[in-house]
């Protein structure tokens, strides 16, 4: 049976000190991390105790977790935390300490980790970051504001965000045709003979009303 439970900043059974909920990540061990605005982290951790909740900030977490716009796990026993200043910090999950791994001064949106170990971030204006380097034009980016990063498990990165050409659309040219018994049909051969039957239909009847009777003629019934 399925049960949908609703928590929010006034909920008894919660430790939400916001409504402002940014991103949500489960980890390796099934623990839900809930990224807040003004609220920080908040853990909501699932076993056979029932369900409780725990944040993990701590004394020692650092001003900009206070508000937190991304997670990912980074490896078994990391998680990123991309804190709404732009900084990402690191969150041991073992010691529950943190560590600043970089600062960038566009706001993090997505974070993904390759198999190479590497933390992909995108950012809002300042396009893609591979750990402290930026993804450019030469690399085959040129967009910008970039709001989710997965990985798909062949390796490839994909990345949605918003298109960086003027005419806010993608640069290619795309035309749908039906393939049909392993021949190509272009759409206009399906409607040839459709239209042309109709145009001759329309001809026929202008000429029929161009040459039928057109108004009336009077004739004196007496001398």
């Amino acid at each position: 049976e399925l049960r949908v439970e609703h928590y929010t900043a006034s909920s008894a059974s919660s430790l939400l000190e916001t409504n402002y909920v940014n991103d949500v990540m489960k980890d390796a061990s099934g623990t839900l991390w809930i990224a807040t605005t003004y609220g920080g982290i908040c853990q909501l951790i699932a076993n056979d105790f029932g369900q409780q909740w725990h944040t993990p900030q701590g004394a020692d977490a650092p001003a900009g977790a206070n508000s937190v716009r991304a997670l990912c796990q980074a490896d078994g026993n990391t998680v990123a935390v991309a804190a709404m200043d732009g900084t990402v910090y690191s969150y041991n999950l073992d010691t529950q300490q943190w560590q600043r791994l970089f600062r960038k001064a566009f706001r993090t949106y997505s974070m993904a980790v390759d198999g190479r170990g590497r933390l992909w971030a995108g950012t809002r204006g300042g396009g893609v970051w591979v750990n402290d380097r930026c993804l450019n034009e030469t690399d085959g980016l040129r967009a910008r504001q970039i709001y989710d990063i997965a990985m798909a498990p062949d390796g490839t990165v994909l990345c949605r965000g918003e298109s960086p050409y003027d005419f806010k659309s993608h640069p290619y040219t795309m035309k749908l045709y039906p393939f049909i018994n392993g021949a190509i049909h272009p759409f206009m051969t399906n409607v040839i003979d459709q239209q042309r039957y109709i145009n001759r239909l329309i001809v026929m009847n202008d000429m029929s009303i161009r040459s039928s009777f057109k108004g009336f003629k009077m004739i004196p019934t007496t001398v």
